[in-house]
């Protein structure tokens, strides 16, 4: 009976709130593309629960990500029905990945 408790539990958790764990800070690991090695960007708090220095959107790291590939991340494309969808919105550069 306790395991089914602890089950349930689990699940009622990652339903209601999203990501069950660190839903405020992630990680990324990036190579090649001429990104500077060897660099950790960002910190987080003691618990690594909430970032604390250098806080930066997916939609950011969208935006970087692009601009190395070549391509403008303010670049809008259109669905199948012709409605216009921005490729990143609102995103900035990661100016480390660019040194």
């Amino acid at each position: 009976m306790r395991w089914f408790f602890l089950i349930l539990f689990a699940i009622a958790v990652m339903f209601a709130v999203g990501r069950d764990h660190w839903s405020f800070a992630m990680s990324v690991l990036m190579a090649g593309a001429g990104i500077p090695g060897g660099q950790v960007i960002g910190a987080t708090d003691v618990k690594g629960y909430y970032a604390s220095e250098n806080v930066y959107a997916p939609e950011d790291f969208a935006a970087s990500l692009y601009t190395k590939m070549g391509i403008d991340p303010a670049t809008t494309l259109h669905d199948q029905v012709g409605r216009p969808v921005q490729l990143v919105n609102k995103g900035r550069l990661i100016k480390e990945l660019f040194a």
